[in-house]
């Protein structure tokens, strides 16, 4: 009876969110692009939103090589300059933590830690998971918490990331969502399983983190 009342809850809930994006898979490889894939939301964003990913690649990295899920709006000029996440290996192959996130711009990431991930195998991913939202303190998007393979723990409660981050986004809505690439050579990368959804309340957070956290267990054993 307690499963069945956890999995109704999780239904429901789920049930409620906005859904921005379906099930998306991308790959990129070869010359810099700072608009690698650009989603134009059929929503434009003004509540918290959840952003979860898979990430893989294959082949040897460059130093640097780069390729980050940014949130903006469509009128700005460098929508690439917005809150990112992704993967920014520091070194040649050889790097500790090369997973990452970003308030804005180009610089002044801060890395997931132990978050070296290896050329990938068949089943084998980095899941990277993002909580984009509002403060009570001002009207912008100005907080965002993200995790690194997320435990079931970890996604009960939201606003407590592996890394989290106060900034000023700026914007109060966006519509767009996008990859920016650089310095990936020969190797490439992959996006998997990405899914985009808006929170409706923000009451709602503590509910849906237990929500989700069931979403990912179930989603482990079908694995």
């Amino acid at each position: 009876m307690i499963r069945k009342s956890i999995a109704l809850l999780t239904l429901a809930l789920s049930a409620s969110f906005a859904s921005a994006a379906p099930i998306t898979s991308y790959e990129f490889t070869g010359k810099d692009n700072y608009s690698a894939a650009t989603i134009k939301a059929p929503i434009d964003y003004t509540n918290g939103v959840l952003v979860d990913f898979k990430l893989s690649y294959t082949g040897v990295f460059p130093k640097n090589a780069f390729t980050a899920l940014w949130f903006n709006d469509s009128s700005a000029s460098e929508g690439y300059k917005g809150p990112q996440i992704g993967l920014k290996a520091n070194c040649d192959g050889k790097c500790t933590n090369d997973l990452f996130v970003r308030a804005s711009g180009t610089t002044g990431e801060k890395y997931f830690t132990k978050s070296n991930i290896e050329p990938a195998v068949e089943g084998q991913f980095a899941h990277l998971y993002a909580y984009l939202y509002k403060s009570t303190e001002t009207g912008n998007y100005d907080r965002m918490s993200a995790w690194y393979n997320p435990s079931n723990d970890d996604l009960k409660k939201l606003t407590d990331g592996h890394i989290n981050l106060e900034f000023d986004s700026g914007f109060k809505s966006f519509d767009t969502i996008g990859f920016r690439t650089a310095n990936l050579g020969s190797s490439v990368v992959s996006i998997g399983d990405l899914r985009i959804n808006e929170v409706p309340e923000p009451g709602s957070v503590a509910l849906m983190g237990l929500a989700l956290a069931g979403l990912v267990a179930a989603r482990r054993r079908r694995g």
